[in-house]
């Protein structure tokens, strides 16, 4: 099987853009995953301004403590409610 691809960022919208084309001889196939990248920063403003409470934060699924260090983010969220 040959696999190629492609990928590109859109800087406005915070996307990575991955196109994968599969060669088997017989077939062939393209798939695509977008996938957003967001500081943590960004991540609060937007939660915020669409009505969300952040009540904590974690570096991984074990809930290690998020750090500004941290290559990943684990939000737990909820919803405020509308007054």
């Amino acid at each position: 099987m040959k696999v190629s691809g492609t990928q590109s960022y859109d800087e406005r919208n915070h996307i990575m853009h991955w196109v994968t084309f599969r060669d088997w001889g017989y077939k062939k196939s393209t798939s695509r995953i977008a996938c957003r990248f967001t500081d943590n920063d960004t991540l609060k403003s937007m939660l915020t301004s669409h009505g969300f409470c952040i009540e904590s934060q974690y570096l991984d699924w074990d809930k290690t403590p998020f750090s500004t260090l941290s290559s990943s983010i684990i939000t737990v969220c909820r919803k405020e409610e509308q007054k």
